[in-house]
């Protein structure tokens, strides 16, 4: 996002303030939970 200023706008438009943001599918984690990036991607 440090180098493109249109993804920075899109993430803040979506009420993200902080990093990381994840999204699979329609899906989105906030934070780094692994355990449900992994439920998430085993129901893919």
């Amino acid at each position: 996002m440090s180098t493109d200023p249109q993804a920075r706008k899109d993430f803040l438009a979506k009420g993200y303030r902080g990093v990381p943001v994840t999204e699979i599918g329609g899906e989105v984690v906030i934070g780094f939970d692994v355990e449900k990036l992994e439920d998430i991607i085993s129901s893919q």
